[in-house]
């Protein structure tokens, strides 16, 4: 539910700015990062600037970090790195940070997408633009 925002974004690309196939950009932006920037094969605290606050973006990294969190016991000693959301709410545990954040993502990104998705049904109204699909 998380990335069902990103997901009617990029779908509303291919009106509003007539990308199809694979010159789609959100799908293509976000599926780079979250391969490369959501803690999948290293921590998040060693990207640079940029990388790391679109990092803090995707709904991905907060998924990541909860399921690392509960599958790695406290037992083991290893410390894992600290969010700057977690450290900007530290009277709930990391992995209720990592729901919040989550649950916000679900709630807000479809929101946006919907909102996208509707205007490029508006533009395809007026300028007829799935008329050849039809």
């Amino acid at each position: 539910m998380g990335v069902l925002g990103y997901g009617l974004m990029s779908a509303s690309t291919f009106v509003l700015i007539n990308a199809k196939g694979w010159s789609d950009p959100i799908g293509w932006a976000v599926g780079l990062l979250a391969t490369l920037v959501t803690g999948v094969y290293f921590p998040i605290t060693l990207l640079p600037g940029p990388l790391f606050a679109a990092a803090q973006l995707l709904p991905h990294t907060y998924g990541i970090d909860a399921a690392r969190r509960l599958l790695l016991p406290a037992e083991t000693g290893l410390t894992l790195p600290v969010l700057p959301l977690h450290a900007a709410l530290p009277l709930l545990s990391p992995v209720q940070v990592d729901l919040l954040a989550l649950t916000l993502g679900a709630v807000v990104l479809p929101l946006l997408g919907a909102a996208l998705f509707a205007a490029g049904v508006a533009k395809a109204r007026t300028d007829g633009g799935l008329s050849r699909w039809t």
